[in-house]
């Protein structure tokens, strides 16, 4: 199942009154990788083409997820990305806080494997 929900790609595009022409260009991205979203025909992308796509269209990623598939299903970047997101949000003493939690919960891992 394709993460990326195609039909909203589409529909969000067709509010703002452009052709996938003009998105593509807009987000930097290649039309060819739009059409294939759109068609959920591409399931391998760079989170980053999702998020340009999403800045033009002035939404949020979360908007261009598909949540119908399991959390096994669901490929770690979308977590990720979501999880960026959200970290944005909050006050930088926050996100400092949290990146380095992070970091020492990585450091741990190391001695596992």
């Amino acid at each position: 199942m394709n993460v990326v929900n195609g039909k909203a790609i589409i529909n969000l595009r067709k509010q703002k009154g452009m052709d996938q022409k003009t998105l593509a260009e807009k987000a930097n991205i290649n039309a060819s990788v739009l059409s294939r979203l759109e068609r959920n025909l591409q399931s391998d992308f760079h989170v980053s083409v999702v998020v340009q796509i999403a800045d033009v269209l002035e939404v949020s990623v979360d908007n261009l997820i598909n949540r119908n598939y399991s959390e096994s299903e669901r490929p770690i970047q979308v977590d990720w990305q979501l999880i960026v997101e959200e970290m944005q949000k909050q006050p930088p003493r926050i996100q400092k806080q949290a990146a380095y939690i992070m970091k020492g919960y990585l450091e741990t891992l190391k001695d596992d494997f």
